[in-house]
């Protein structure tokens, strides 16, 4: 509900001209947020491989740090979106537990969050790139629960297939402002959702 308000009030504020760059930023006490800094940037045939370090934003005490990488490709054929693969990897050392309390509240799954996993150095996932150049702002063309590209701006919009797409999430992610969130798909998603990512949150 929280992020609909956000999406809703940005789109009127863009509509009477009020909004501004910062307007697209991700507030601080929004759940399963983080900052993000690209870390690699290598061509590959298939593509161009990036990764960036995500470290999280509202947890309280030692942020938690990750590797998200995604093999980031243009649209292909008819299609608007790009499908691709990608990971999230573990940093050693790091503790995402509380981290991924704020990503069940972020995609509405809190009921979800498992008391113990398996432990794995990464989680690899396909992923489609539903747009780039995406603002957050109401529109006739909404993608990924908030964004349109009806005026230019700065964000990616990617869906993840995670489990052999029993799961499925949104990460949103803007390179230029730094941030990104996990977002969302549906409900009935959650658990399996939560429980892959759990196996690199976990410590």
């Amino acid at each position: 509900m929280l992020r609909r308000l956000i999406a809703m009030l940005s789109g009127l504020l863009a509509a009477c001209g009020c909004a501004s760059s910062q307007d697209e930023s991700l507030h601080v006490s929004q759940p399963g947020t983080f900052t993000l800094k690209e870390v690699d940037s290598r061509p590959t045939s298939g593509g161009t491989l990036k990764t960036w370090l995500a470290t999280s934003r509202n947890v309280r005490g030692n942020p938690f740090t990750f590797r998200i990488e995604i093999l980031m490709k243009p649209p292909q054929g008819d299609s608007p979106f790009a499908f691709s693969s990608g990971a999230i990897i573990r940093k050693p050392g790091a503790d995402g537990t509380k981290f991924l309390a704020e990503v069940a509240r972020a995609i509405e799954a809190e009921g979800h969050v498992p008391s113990k996993s398996s432990r794995e150095d990464r989680i690899d996932f396909s992923v489609t790139i539903l747009g780039t150049g995406l603002s957050r702002q109401m529109g006739d063309d909404v993608v990924a629960g908030g964004f349109t590209s009806t005026k230019s701006g700065d964000w990616t919009a990617l869906k993840l297939f995670l489990a052999d797409g029993e799961g499925e999430v949104f990460l949103n992610i803007n390179p230029v402002a730094g941030e990104g969130e996990f977002a969302p798909k549906d409900p009935e998603y959650g658990e399996v959702v939560l429980q892959e990512l759990a196996k690199v949150f976990y410590p």
